[in-house]
């Protein structure tokens, strides 16, 4: 009975540990600045950045997209925007300023899903 108990626990554990790193499948660093995960949705930049800064994904994948959605401090999306789409290609490093459109990110605060061998971590940040 008392080894049930603590498989039962060590599961929960595990699933739960699980379920919390779903936002950051890998990680996602924004102006020099590690996303740190906040809950189960997204992680977090923990200061604003430029409109330029470099953005760098801890995966090796020959492509990675990045759609940038203005959102608010709850990391809710404004579903009526045009999301800013940024891809790599043949490395792991880009920059917030390299959308393809070529419109620059105005100040407020946005929340990217970047897409990289089937996991998408999800990022909020701010840009100042």
């Amino acid at each position: 009975m008392r080894t049930s108990v603590i498989i039962s626990c060590l599961l929960t554990i595990i699933l739960a540990a699980t379920a919390w790193a779903t936002s950051l499948p890998f990680g996602v660093s924004v102006g020099g600045q590690a996303a740190e995960v906040v809950n189960e949705i997204y992680a977090e930049v923990p200061a604003p950045v430029s409109a330029d800064a470099a953005i760098v994904c801890d995966v090796a994948e020959d492509m990675i997209i990045i759609n940038v959605f203005p959102s608010d401090a709850q990391g809710n999306v404004d579903s009526s925007a045009q999301p800013a789409i940024i891809m790599i290609q043949g490395g792991n490093t880009g920059a917030l300023n390299q959308t393809m459109d070529g419109q620059a990110l105005t100040p407020g605060i946005y929340l990217m899903n970047v897409v990289a061998g089937g996991a998408t971590s999800r990022v909020l940040f701010t840009v100042e």
